[in-house]
């Protein structure tokens, strides 16, 4: 796979997570048992530590990373030459 087609899909897999994460924050809110609900922040705590690590990964290949602005995501699909 090359570099280019390899950035975007790890700003695919961080997409993915940003949707984790907003997903199971509205889960948390409706949770009523405490501990479904911790469940959940540690599920929504390991998907923010992926895209931290994707982030890194684009950053090392020279891409641009998910801009997220707004609760709006959208993938930056330039590529730094």
């Amino acid at each position: 796979m090359n570099r280019d087609k390899s950035i975007v899909e790890l700003n695919n897999r961080i997409d993915i997570n940003s949707d984790r994460v907003q997903i199971i924050e509205t889960a948390i809110i409706f949770a009523s048992e405490s501990d479904i609900k911790d469940l959940f922040y540690k599920f929504q705590e390991t998907s923010k530590i992926y895209k931290s690590e994707l982030a890194k990964e684009v950053q090392k290949m020279s891409g641009i990373a998910i801009v997220i602005n707004n609760n709006s995501f959208f993938c930056e699909t330039l590529v730094k030459s």
